[in-house]
């Protein structure tokens, strides 16, 4: 294993092998040669070659469920376990042959067995889709890497005498990274380096360490989610790795990364919400800033789940992408005004009044229309008419949280209309049309969230030909 590889990115790309071998349970040993690879759409891929069939993975053949797989290299270096499997292809003729069984895996662990647990100095999580190869600006704090030889000499007397000498070998310096401050924990968002990884995504890392404070899972998680909201796009997680004290790997974790179609998603261009201010330490600052109120307010709003809505919307066809952004911006809505908990939030009179007080009418209406075939439907209308509507919460959300909308936002959430009911565009002047909307759409959301968020600075206005700055204040189109 290269420890270049391990200490730059996660441990199983392109793929990591290592011998074993399995006593069954008759005491016959079986030496195997273990492979973990990454397919076209980097999902994990377990390969156990044998001198012969064994036992125990010949009885998976034809399974149905999930299965975890374990064992140990012959070294005893490395321990290896695997979860959420399933047989992808086998080979064998007969039971004395050499034997392949290949499995899909959800997850794969390998531990370092002469490793202690306890010694976990620093973690680092490994992610697909980070900001596009121009986008480096983020990024302005230097990383020096440098790879040394050591050349030793020894001759044996009575005492062995050695020589040793270390020599500098290639040096490489790159702005590659940004640190961010939130109280209990910091964090470093690092580049990868390009040779490391698929070449079709650009990748990134999050950096942890024990004197910053280790982030529980969750925080984790959320931390990822609001990065990938401010680099604007959906950072996709594929392993991490932890390290002792002298950056020698503990355990190594490879995940399968979330969605479909991963190469297209990882290709296309970030749509940040906001822009880099020319003093990178600002930007630092506002990183911090937004991650803090993010972790205070996700659960209570879940954030998280605007956020999979928000990216989600930039995978599917333009004449979806609105549709998609309204359910966010209702489900936010929603949940904004139920944390209210107030009445005149979901009714426009307390409904225990409004029951009383169509009462009467009720009565005798249901009398009159006692001959009507849609009568209930008729009375269910009324009985209702005290709820407040959807459109009618979503305008009281943004007014609550003090965002100004202006007529290109009204123009594209009345969009949505159209389009779930079959409205797509037929001629190229709509197309655009229809591609202006949803980048106004698209902005409406980052502007929701960012008010959300106690952002004040300027955000990235996407209906504009150029991609004007505002103010968070001001609506699309000034």
């Amino acid at each position: 294993m290269n420890i270049k590889n391990l200490l730059e990115w996660e441990a199983f790309f392109p793929d990591l092998a290592f011998d074993c071998k399995k006593e069954t349970k008759d005491s016959i040993t079986h030496y195997q040669k273990i492979k973990i690879e990454r397919d076209e759409m980097y999902r994990l891929i377990l390969s156990i070659s044998s001198d012969s069939i064994v036992p125990e993975y010949f009885q998976l053949i034809g399974s149905d469920g999930e299965f975890d797989l374990e064992g140990s290299c012959l070294s005893s270096l490395v321990k290896w376990s695997s979860k959420g499997c399933l047989v992808k292809e086998t080979e064998f003729s007969s039971r004395n042959v050499p034997f392949r069984f290949d499995v899909t895996c959800n997850e794969i662990e390998i531990r370092w067995q002469n490793a202690k647990e306890n010694d976990e100095s620093r973690i680092v999580y490994w992610y697909l889709n980070g900001p596009g190869w121009n986008e480096n600006f983020y990024f302005f704090r230097k990383t020096q890497r440098v790879l040394t030889t050591e050349y030793k000499l020894e001759r044996r007397i009575s005492e062995p005498i050695s020589i040793r000498v270390l020599e500098q070998g290639n040096t490489a310096v790159a702005f590659d990274f940004f640190f961010v401050d939130i109280g209990k924990t910091k964090f470093i968002v690092a580049l990868v380096p390009k040779e490391f990884g698929p070449n079709w995504s650009r990748n990134l890392a999050i950096e942890y360490r024990k004197e910053w404070g280790l982030p529980e899972e969750e925080t984790e998680e959320a931390i990822s989610e609001i990065a990938g909201f401010i680099l604007g796009k959906h950072l996709l997680k594929v392993g991490y790795t932890t390290y002792d004290f002298n950056s020698r790997p503990i355990k190594a974790v490879g995940l399968n990364p979330w969605g479909e179609n991963i190469v297209a998603k990882c290709r296309k261009q970030p749509v940040p919400p906001i822009p880099v201010p020319t003093n990178p330490l600002q930007f630092e600052q506002t990183f911090s800033v937004l991650t803090l109120q993010y972790l205070n307010l996700r659960d209570k709003l879940g954030l998280n789940d605007f956020l999979v809505r928000l990216f989600y919307s930039l995978e599917v066809p333009l004449e979806l992408q609105i549709p998609i952004m309204q359910s966010a911006l209702e489900m936010l809505a929603k949940r904004y005004l139920d944390l209210q908990n107030k009445n005149d939030l979901k009714t426009y009179v307390p409904n225990d009044e409004w029951k009383e007080l169509i009462k009467p009418e009720l009565k005798a209406l249901k009398q009159k229309l006692k001959d009507y075939d849609f009568k209930e439907r008729i009375i269910s209308k009324i009985q209702n008419a005290n709820s407040i509507g959807m459109s009618e919460k979503i305008e009281l959300f943004l007014e609550r949280i003090g965002l100004r909308i202006g007529k290109t936002e009204k123009e594209a959430i009345r969009e949505r209309n159209a389009l779930i009911h079959g409205g797509t565009p037929k001629t190229p002047n709509e197309y655009e049309r229809l591609l202006r909307l949803s980048m106004a759409y698209r902005t409406l959301l980052h502007r929701s969230f960012l008010k959300l968020l106690n952002y004040s600075g300027d955000y990235i206005d996407y209906s504009s030909a150029n991609q004007l700055h505002r103010n968070i204040n001001v609506p699309l189109g000034g």
